[in-house]
């Protein structure tokens, strides 16, 4: 299905999408105390997951921002790590798994 749908996340990574995604990360991590942001942070960190799992070797490589979303699903872990709540066990353990 993902690969129907590949020129659109081309795309969508050329035009700053994982500084989108990140941004969206990053603030629902900030404001994670807020009902229902925990399962945003999670839908980024899915979402990034499968973004990277959708492009070849090759085509991560074409420039900086396919690189960037090929390490997004570290960096999510790390900084969700970082904060050290038990909240985002489910999350954590996804990125481990997927990443």
């Amino acid at each position: 299905m993902v690969k129907s749908y590949l020129p659109a996340l081309i795309r969508y990574v050329q035009l700053d999408g994982p500084d989108k995604l990140f941004d969206c990360f990053n603030k629902a991590l900030e404001n994670c105390d807020i009902n229902g942001m925990d399962k945003l942070v999670h839908r980024c960190a899915v979402a990034a997951v499968a973004i990277k799992n959708s492009f070849s070797t090759e085509v991560l490589n074409i420039d900086s921002n396919f690189r960037k979303i090929s390490l997004a699903p570290g960096l999510m872990r790390a900084k969700i790590e970082e904060r050290g709540e038990d909240d985002f066990k489910e999350t954590i353990e996804f990125l481990k798994e997927y990443n």
